[in-house]
């Protein structure tokens, strides 16, 4: 069995486990799903747009960086339902170099996709690094994707699965879907079915079907640590 990643894209092989079963597997890691199931019903067409430069521009007065960033997520978060994600995405920026946790996690989607700016896996790696810095777990867990698949970054497995792990625990079921597939397939890090286990545990009870599927392989069929 090799485990499906959480993955937003195709490009899948199959593969045999030890019992036999065809199963499928995802050597490609997940886009920012979340971010893109608000941002694909509106984005239409893709723009230019310039590589920016991931650094807050926050004034000294909090509140009223906090005021700037607001506004400018309202103005962009307008355009954006009228369709005009173009127009919006220097919004988003004001507001994500103004500190706006959610415009810095929508900005690194936008470049990740290429959708109101042109597509720049780098600059999305800047954003997501810096809500990411904050706490997001969204951003914790692309970006842990990125370092993981080397999109925007060099690869660094140990980088990735820290960021994923950061993600988990604050509850992303996605990144502990993906700990469970990287410990179960020993991808940059050493095959340990008792850890998989666990993560796919916390990510079952979750609701999602994966782990519960790939739970009941596991308990099905011989696997070393796991009773």
């Amino acid at each position: 069995l090799s485990c499906l990643l959480y993955t937003a894209r195709r490009g899948r092989q199959s593969e045999t486990d030890h019992s036999g079963a065809r199963i499928m597997s995802g050597r490609r890691f997940s886009r920012s799903l979340a971010a893109l199931t608000i941002l694909l019903p509106l984005l239409s067409g893709c723009g230019a747009g310039t590589r920016p430069v991931a650094e807050p521009e926050t004034p000294v007065d909090p509140e009223v960086a906090a005021a700037i960033a607001d506004e400018s997520f309202r103005k962009a978060t307008a355009l954006s339902r009228d369709g005009r994600i173009a127009d919006a995405a220097p919004w988003f920026e004001r507001a994500a170099r103004h500190g706006h946790v959610d415009a810095q996690v929508m900005l690194g989607t936008m470049y990740l996709v290429g959708r109101g700016v042109g597509k720049d896996p780098a600059a999305a790696a800047e954003w997501y690094g810096v809500a990411a810095e904050a706490g997001d777990p969204w951003a914790q867990f692309s970006l842990g994707n990125m370092y993981l698949e080397g999109n925007g970054v060099p690869r660094d497995g140990k980088k990735g699965i820290s960021l994923e792990r950061l993600a988990a625990e604050q509850g992303h079921q996605g990144a502990k879907y993906n700990l469970g597939a990287l410990f179960y397939n020993g991808d940059a890090v050493a095959r340990d079915y008792a850890a998989a286990a666990r993560w796919f545990e916390r990510a079952a009870r979750q609701g999602d079907t994966r782990s519960q599927v790939t739970l009941g392989r596991i308990y099905s069929t011989p696997h070393d640590g796991v009773p």
